[in-house]
């Protein structure tokens, strides 16, 4: 990353993007780029607009499954 931290001093306007899904952060108009590793579970909550709890309710008959499965 210390290519574009560089490039971003030098042009504090410079745009940077970030593309999630392939994990890479770029400067706009400029042949530089990083990958960036990211916790798969976050990058897929992130992805989706989920919060933790959106998680589990999307989760949710799984959980109930699983659940009924369980002795008491």
């Amino acid at each position: 990353m210390n290519h574009i931290f560089t490039a971003i001093e030098e042009d504090p306007k410079a745009e940077i993007q970030v593309d999630l899904e392939k994990q890479v952060v770029s400067l706009v108009g400029k042949d530089l780029e990083e990958t960036f590793e990211i916790n798969g579970y976050k990058k897929g909550n992130m992805l989706n607009g989920f919060d933790d709890i959106d998680y589990l309710q999307q989760m949710k008959s799984e959980i109930e499954q699983f659940e009924s499965q369980r002795p008491f």
